[in-house]
């Protein structure tokens, strides 16, 4: 069984949640090859200091996937995976050494980031966390949206060899800031392929997306090799709260 093992941090205006920072390699090699899950990696390296496009851990994530990664994944497949989360504290984090030359004369290995962090938690803290963020988001529309397009876009996977297996494969959402939408959405890990789609924010269901912005981001989108997603928030007829979801792309000429 594999420990995915984050560390919440929390608005200290809002006192909620607002992203993740993961420290453990198995972790993130974890999430990043099985869950498609990238996030942001914004350590130091040690060896490549002036390097800044070299980064390390720690790596940061949207507090949607963490929770949609226990919610979604793990409790499906609580055979291969637990986990453990811990609230930044104020105090010095560290991690236990990795590295078979790091100096035994040292307990810690210092990790390059403003705080270090000791993991003391129980099974116990773990849930409570979990619960904390159930109650943050269960009734969150920007964390429904989320877990939308992340069970909309996700694909079937058929290996032959050795033996014949289906793998569901979830695409991966990176902020879409440079594009001018919410989400940049990859059908598979952002080192192998473009985005597919630039994922615009959603709209209530009486409501009408700008026609000129609309034509400019699929303009942008087409030199881009992308489309556009506009989704609609509507209830359904139990009054649940539903997505339906429409792509363009610039035709040209």
């Amino acid at each position: 069984m594999i420990t995915l093992k984050f560390v919440l941090v929390k608005d200290n205006n809002l006192n909620i949640f607002k992203k993740a920072l993961v420290f453990d390699y198995i972790t993130y090699a974890t999430i990043r090859k099985h869950l498609n899950i990238a996030g942001t990696l914004i350590g130091t390296s040690a060896k490549f200091k002036q390097q800044n496009k070299l980064l390390e851990l720690p790596c940061e994530l949207n507090i949607f996937e963490v929770y949609w990664i226990i919610d979604y994944i793990i409790y499906d497949q609580k055979a291969d995976f637990d986990y453990q989360l811990t609230v930044k504290e104020d105090g010095v984090l560290k991690e236990e050494p990795i590295d078979p030359d790091y100096n035994p004369s040292s307990k810690f290995t210092d990790i390059p980031f403003e705080n270090r962090y000791v993991n003391k938690s129980t099974s116990e803290d773990h849930l409570r966390l979990y619960n904390l963020l159930k109650q943050e988001l269960d009734n969150n529309m920007d964390y429904q949206f989320y877990k939308y397009l992340k069970i909309k876009f996700k694909s079937v996977i058929k290996k032959v060899s050795p033996a014949f297996t289906e793998i569901l494969r979830y695409p991966c959402l990176l902020s879409g800031l440079k594009f001018g939408c919410l989400y940049s959405l990859y059908m598979d890990d952002p080192l192998k392929e473009h985005s597919r789609y630039m994922i615009k924010n959603f709209i209530q269901d009486n409501e009408a997306p700008d026609s000129a912005q609309l034509q400019s981001d699929c303009r942008l989108a087409t030199t881009t090799k992308k489309e556009v997603l506009i989704s609609y928030l509507y209830c359904d007829d139990h009054n649940h709260p539903q997505f339906k979801s429409f792509a363009f792309k610039w035709p040209g000429f």
